[in-house]
């Protein structure tokens, strides 16, 4: 029995999903701890601020779009402050980005025979 290139692409998601959901317990670095706080603050204030420290109080995390940090305080203020309530939209995103690559490597290579499998390997 021959499996069909989307069943492929959906234990690739799953298996993505399967070490997100295993590698969760770090804790957080870099960006993560000012998103966390900047969320806070947009559940707070409404906007995204957080008090940097004494010398950069209310400084604005508009270093990246803040679309995300919305996002992130969405996902705390429906399943609380949790790492997985955090994590879980950078785990979607991901997941979004597995099928996009697909899509878009099997619209590069319409022509090809094997576009399917190229895609995969994407």
């Amino acid at each position: 029995m021959k499996l069909k290139p989307g069943y492929f692409l959906l234990i690739i998601v799953l298996l993505h999903i399967i070490f997100v959901f295993l590698s969760m317990n770090q804790v957080f670095h870099g960006d993560e701890v000012a998103f966390l706080e900047c969320a806070k603050g947009v559940l707070s204030d409404g906007r995204p601020v957080f008090d940097h420290s004494l010398f950069r109080p209310n400084q604005q995390c508009l270093w990246h779009p803040p679309t995300y940090i919305y996002i992130i305080s969405a996902s705390i203020l429906f399943f609380g402050e949790s790492i997985y309530a955090i994590r879980l939209v950078s785990a979607v995103f991901n997941a979004f980005t597995i099928f996009l690559v697909y899509i878009t490597a099997k619209s590069i290579f319409y022509n090809n025979k094997r576009k399917e499998k190229i895609a995969l390997f994407a």
